[in-house]
């Protein structure tokens, strides 16, 4: 995870997060919350009708699958998921992290190749 500027994930507290972010319906799901789940795929209703219109917006712009993603979690558990997304997206010129909505790295300023859209 990048050190500046980092997302910590949906299911955290709302420190420094956008207002966006924090009203993000997914994030705020009722079913959630109130079955204590912690990620979507403990759901009945997973993929639900939000994730699926989440999932083709990031897929189109992004090559990202939030579905997929979910997957690989529930499989491989959150640390190798973490471990293989910090290599996936390691800026070459100076190995932080990269970020999918950023054209360029955020601390080198090396233009991103977002690799992430090779692999859906």
């Amino acid at each position: 995870m990048r050190e500046r500027n980092c997302c910590p994930g949906c299911r955290v507290d709302d420190d420094n997060k956008s207002n966006a972010c924090i009203k993000c319906p997914i994030k705020n799901c009722r079913e959630l919350t109130e079955q204590g789940h912690r990620y979507c795929f403990s759901c009945a209703r997973f993929p639900c009708g939000g994730l699926l219109r989440l999932d083709k917006r990031y897929r189109t712009k992004y090559g990202v699958s939030a579905i997929a993603n979910l997957e690989r979690i529930e499989e491989d558990g959150l640390e190798r998921f973490l471990m293989a997304e910090r290599a996936r997206w390691a800026c070459p010129k100076c190995s932080a992290v990269t970020c999918m909505h950023k054209p360029q790295c955020v601390i080198c300023g090396n233009p991103s190749r977002h690799i992430g859209a090779e692999s859906i």
